[in-house]
């Protein structure tokens, strides 16, 4: 159902596989005298291969994004899941990335606009990971990193989560793991999120866990809530209600469901940081909200009240989808937090299996109330798949209108990078093939400004799920937008609060409008990383002001969060500026520390 508050519109693809023969047989006339011709052997014929070149069905000059994978040094190169992240502090981002599911990490220097790989590993073994999360732990400065696994049936051995302090000296990078950082026992963990939770400076986590497979049938692990201090975690599990009660009679978790991602907002702007999970298998998705019950904070599933849990299609307990991410943001500028839901559904299937949707945000009372709208990408053949695994919302053109770029992917030919458009009226249009960014089976794709002009550009993995012919590569667009659309590039600096700013609220005026953004680098299963920068596109527009909600307490003996006003009306900024916020009232140009005074 399309409602008067936002249009989705979506455009009938007709997805196109090129294929390409390499090493075709060979064939000549027979001219006297006869020449002997071998017969291909069946060994020849199995050394051909038949590839599927999954790159965007078309680009040119006009499209609003070129490859340049082969100009940065990326040429050749695999990526399932991509981390964009300053690990040698020089201001420009560098790349890590895991060439298959579960593998070892490859680093990659930023030098001069190419992309050089580390000739040294920076762990002092060798470790493989299915995903991983690098923030800063101990206000140092020097991002620290977190891995983990989604542990399976057919793992040899569980991995836990592991926690490594980071440090760059003398030119090299190195990363040592914390002894006894997390005590939990290894579980099959899907999504690890850093928030503060209580707001005390130190980075909380929260773990959330899928199924467990080595059971027949499959068992729901509970989620995890970790309070931090520093690098040392510790199980406070409790402040999640009802989500590890314990039902004795058939030894299970009841209330637990197969997170398959986590993501974080603050749903309801009350200052605390807010949880979505994503669940698999027809549960029920959960909305965390962070509420003070009596004199304790505690973490409150909402997802039923507010209509997150399910469509209102579905009836019974398992009438729910098979999502796999919920990224939030104020998307229609009305200062009211807005959510996108993937989901993983086929053409065949009742519509009592929930759809990829947006909801919009349509209350600023509590609880919060959405308008759910969801969308499909029909091509048209009758037979389709929408697997929609994850969602990052950018603005793409500078147009200070947030775009939403999605990994629909894992069912070949036809599931390929969407991004949609909005326009001027909210309504969102599917502009991957215009744009020149249409990838086949896309895996873990992040925003990252690449050459430092403004305006973000795209890394997009790729992954063979369900056709192995599909050649796995990076690719790297860069933005070609006008150059005189103006925009803003944010750098937090928290100094009570955590160093990166991790779920502050982010309030930019301009013009006549104000975008809203919770600062977050995560969204989806065994989520990649974008650049820890928050982006606005102005349009035309000057900033007159930016508001930040820090995620910090004023003082230990008041609960409400800091906030601060940055006044930049007499700031005569550039077109394309970037500038660091300092959780103090100081701010700078350009990219520049701030003092602890």
């Amino acid at each position: 159902m399309v409602t008067d508050s936002i249009s989705l519109i979506t455009k009938n693809l007709f997805l196109t596989s090129v294929l390409i023969l390499v090493g075709t047989a060979c064939s000549s006339p027979s001219p006297q005298p006869k020449k002997v011709v071998e017969a291909e052997t069946i060994g020849d014929m199995l050394e051909r291969k038949l590839v599927i070149d999954g790159r965007p069905t078309q680009q040119n000059q006009h499209s609003l994004f070129l490859d340049r994978t082969s100009d940065y040094g990326l040429d050749n190169i695999k990526a399932t899941q991509i981390y964009a992240v300053d690990f040698n502090l020089d201001g420009h981002q560098d790349l890590v990335l895991l060439p298959e599911h579960y593998s070892s990490p490859r680093f990659f220097e930023n030098k001069k606009g190419k992309f050089v790989e580390l000739k040294y590993s920076p762990f002092p073994k060798l470790i493989r990971a299915q995903a991983m999360v690098f923030v800063d732990l101990d206000r140092d400065g020097q991002k620290d990193l977190i891995t983990y696994t989604l542990n399976q049936r057919t793992a040899l051995n569980w991995d836990p989560i592991v926690v490594y302090r980071g440090a760059f000296a003398k030119g090299k990078l190195s990363y040592q793991i914390w002894p006894n950082a997390v005590s939990l026992s290894p579980d099959a963990t899907s999504s690890v999120v850093p928030f503060d939770f209580d707001l005390d400076g130190n980075l909380d986590l929260y773990v959330g866990n899928w199924y467990d497979m080595r059971s027949n049938p499959p068992v729901n692990r509970p989620d995890r809530l970790l309070k931090g201090d520093g690098f040392r975690f510790f199980d406070n599990s409790a402040l999640l209600a009802d989500e590890h009660h314990f039902k004795r009679d058939i030894k299970l978790f009841d209330n637990a469901r197969p997170t398959m991602a986590v993501s974080l907002c603050d749903v309801d702007q009350n200052g605390r940081p807010d949880i979505l999970t994503s669940s698999s298998g027809g549960y029920f998705n959960k909305m965390w909200l962070n509420l003070k019950k009596g004199q304790q904070w505690l973490m409150q599933d909402y997802s039923e009240k507010v209509g997150f849990a399910h469509d209102p299609d579905g009836v019974g307990p398992l009438s729910g989808g098979n999502s796999f991410y919920a990224s939030c943001t104020d998307y229609n500028n009305d200062s009211i937090m807005d959510i996108a839901v993937g989901e993983l559904f086929h053409s065949y299937e009742s519509e009592k299996v929930d759809r990829s949707a947006i909801l919009t945000g349509s209350s600023l009372t509590f609880p919060p109330a959405f308008i759910r709208n969801e969308y499909i990408n029909d091509d048209g053949s009758g037979r389709w798949t929408q697997a929609d695994r994850r969602g990052t919302f950018a603005d793409l053109n500078n147009d200070g209108l947030i775009d939403l770029i999605i990994d629909n992917s894992g069912y070949p030919p036809k599931t390929r990078l969407v991004v949609f458009r909005q326009h001027p009226d909210h309504s969102y249009e599917d502009v991957a093939l215009d744009w020149g960014v249409d990838v086949m089976n896309p895996s873990g794709t992040i925003t990252i400004d690449v050459d430092g002009d403004g305006d973000l550009d795209l890394l997009v993995g790729q992954n063979s799920i369900r056709d192995s012919k599909i050649e796995n590569h990076l690719t790297l667009f860069e933005n070609q937008t006008d150059s005189k659309v103006k925009s803003l590039s944010i750098k937090l600096h928290g100094q009570r609060s955590n160093r990166d700013g991790i779920g502050a609220k982010i309030d930019v005026y301009s013009g006549n409008q104000i975008q809203r953004r919770i600062h977050q680098l995560w969204s989806g299963p065994l989520s990649s990383q974008s650049e820890n920068k928050s982006f606005f596109g102005l349009g035309n527009d000057n900033v007159k002001k930016i508001i930040v909600t820090w995620p910090i307490t004023k003082s230990k003996d008041d609960e409400k969060n800091l906030v601060v006003t940055y006044d930049l009306s007499r700031a005569r900024l550039k077109a394309r500026s970037v500038i660091t916020l300092c959780e103090s009232g100081q701010w700078h140009r350009g990219l520049a520390p701030c003092s602890n005074k």
